[in-house]
């Protein structure tokens, strides 16, 4: 029936009787209810006092009054002492203090059906998810700061977009879900998800860098590489390490075997170093430079490096006891 009434070669209604009939179906093949789309405050839809169409009956403003209208009749006040009849709307304020009429709502829905302005609720399950999985990758993908201007942005653009299909077909999207709980909750978990991941980020580049940097260095670099001057004048003294019989040691073991016995070697060497303050700088085969630095002077750092090459001493020493068969006696310079 509606493509029949579109076509003008099969029928030849006016303008306004096709619009009746398209409207009558739309009626009967839509829902079974629909949203009221009002067209403003009370008496927004044209009002005609009953003493004053009693007057203009006879004459010819009667007829532009009424003349080809449909008219509902009904109390109508004018003034919020008298109004008994009446119906709290967005429109309703304070400072009208009116509310709208029964007949009022009556002729707002006619007229809605004739002219199909209802308002049409979209899918706000379907409308919730997508949003959310927009608003959630673009607070991802971007910086704290670039997430929230991005979340702003996205935020001030869906309630445009919202306000104006609402205004100029009656589509009604949903608005306080995604701008009020959606939106803040994706950007408050993409700055949680970004702390958590910089943080595991830092912690393994510290673990890495702890290996061959002093802890105060590893730390800056960890939280900032930029912070590192690329060259700096240092002061410090090295520490040499090379283990005696290690190549005869190489020929008759395994590789494997001897990269274990290596590891429980270089552990005892590494932590006298460590617990004096100095860093392992470069291990080459039975060999290990170690490194106490400074950017002045410092005759402290010459004690330690002495103190840890005792204790590097006692600890080789400890090694080559707790192995009958094994033994790796070590200069230390």
């Amino acid at each position: 029936m509606l493509k029949a009434l579109e076509d003008p070669s099969r029928t030849n209604l006016s303008g306004k009787k096709r619009q009746i009939l398209t409207s009558l179906i739309n009626m009967y093949q839509g829902e079974h209810s629909f949203y009221l789309n009002y067209y403003g405050p009370p008496q927004s839809i044209t009002t005609v006092p009953y003493h004053k169409a009693l007057q203009d009956l006879e004459s010819t403003q009667a007829q532009e009054n009424f003349d080809g209208k449909a008219i509902f009749i009904g109390a109508s006040a004018l003034s919020p002492g008298r109004q008994k009849d009446g119906f709290h709307t967005p429109f309703t304020s304070p400072k009208s203090g009116l509310e709208i009429s029964g007949v009022e709502i009556a002729a707002t829905a006619f007229a809605n059906l004739l002219e199909g302005s209802y308002v049409r609720p979209l899918n706000p399950v379907g409308i919730v998810l997508i949003w959310g999985l927009l608003i959630g990758i673009v607070c991802r993908l971007s910086s704290p700061m670039i997430a929230i201007m991005n979340s702003l942005v996205l935020s001030a653009c869906y309630f445009a977009v919202s306000g104006l299909l609402f205004k100029s077909s009656g589509i009604w999207c949903p608005i306080v879900v995604p701008l009020t709980i959606q939106g803040p909750v994706a950007l408050f978990a993409s700055i949680l998800w970004r702390y958590a991941d910089t943080n595991r980020e830092r912690r393994n580049v510290r673990r890495a860098l702890s290996y061959y940097l002093p802890p105060k260095v590893a730390d800056q670099l960890a939280k900032n590489v930029s912070d590192i001057k690329t060259s700096q004048l240092m002061h410090g003294t090295c520490l040499c390490t090379d283990a005696e019989q290690y190549t005869s040691l190489s020929e008759r073991m395994d590789p494997q075997e001897l990269g274990a016995v290596m590891n429980s070697y270089y552990e005892a060497v590494f932590q006298p170093v460590k617990q004096h303050g100095g860093i392992v700088s470069d291990v080459i085969g039975d060999s290990m430079m170690a490194i106490w630095a400074t950017s002045h002077p410092d005759s402290a750092l010459r004690t330690q490096a002495c103190l840890a090459s005792l204790d590097i001493a006692r600890a080789v020493q400890r090694f080559n006891q707790s192995s009958d068969s094994l033994e790796l006696p070590t200069r230390i310079g």
